[in-house]
């Protein structure tokens, strides 16, 4: 099942690739030539700094987590247990209702979507570089 997404995606930028391909080889005026080229270069230039900046926060939302969790686990271990005060995570377990095997299984969650979904980021980010770099070859041969 994965290898088939992976696929589709590959299918879904090839067929952007020849769109793309097919709209350069219908243009025979420069100016023309010109102002698609600046579109495809901000569209992918958008596309691709929102992608890329969603998926830095995803890792780092991840990375940040896991700090916690030490974090508290070193706390609980060095705490003493003779005074009457309750620990860190107690406080925040208590506080947000979140059970320790439900945060559990939501990071193993996160891990999964995020190895899921990594391959696929490449595929597009891939294409993205060869649709970039086809309109300033195009921009350039236009001016």
């Amino acid at each position: 099942m994965k290898i088939g997404t992976y696929l589709w995606r590959i299918v879904i930028n090839i067929i952007t690739l020849a769109v793309i391909i097919m709209i350069y080889s219908s243009i025979y005026d420069s100016d023309i030539t010109i102002i698609i080229s600046i579109l495809i270069i901000i569209y992918l230039s958008i596309v691709s700094g929102v992608a890329s900046l969603a998926w830095m926060h995803i890792e780092k939302s991840l990375i940040d987590y896991n700090r916690y969790k030490n974090i508290t686990k070193m706390i609980n271990k060095t705490s003493d247990e003779k005074t009457d005060f309750p620990s860190m995570s107690e406080v925040i377990d208590q506080t947000f209702n979140n059970p320790k095997e439900e945060e559990d299984q939501e990071l193993k969650e996160a891990q999964e979507f995020i190895k899921n979904n990594k391959i696929k980021f490449y595929i597009n980010m891939g294409f993205n570089s060869i649709f970039y770099i086809i309109a300033v070859v195009k921009l350039i041969d236009a001016l």
